[in-house]
């Protein structure tokens, strides 16, 4: 369920997305990793079922090839995140470094926008 920042007072909203960065969201990508890997191994067995039972070729072929290749590597990305979610609750508490955490954001921005 998403959360509803309008149903709490602003004492509270103020520090909703500080928790959500350092304790709610990398404990949520960590839990959904499993589901990642779970996705990458159905895809995995369906296009090999289908390479092995259909014998597609021309397009059909690259497609399924494609298919293999992105889940590999949204497989792994997942792993990242799952590691990047640990370090973030190790650091939870640290000094923040102001200058780091706005090339950061403008990274994100970059990747948000690249098309």
């Amino acid at each position: 369920m998403p959360w509803d920042k309008k149903c709490y007072p602003k004492s509270i909203v103020q520090y909703v997305p500080l928790l959500r960065m350092t304790v709610i969201w990398p404990k949520e990508v960590i839990e959904d990793d499993a589901e990642v890997n779970e996705y990458e191994v159905k895809l995995e067995k369906k296009s090999f079922e289908m390479i092995a039972l259909q014998q597609p070729v021309s397009q059909d072929l690259r497609t399924v090839l494609t298919v293999l290749k992105a889940v590999s590597d949204l497989e792994r990305m997942g792993d990242h995140a799952v590691s990047i979610a640990k370090a973030a609750i190790r650091m939870k508490g640290e000094q923040r470094i102001p200058a780091v955490e706005e090339e950061i954001k403008r990274m994100g921005r970059d990747v948000k926008n690249f098309r």
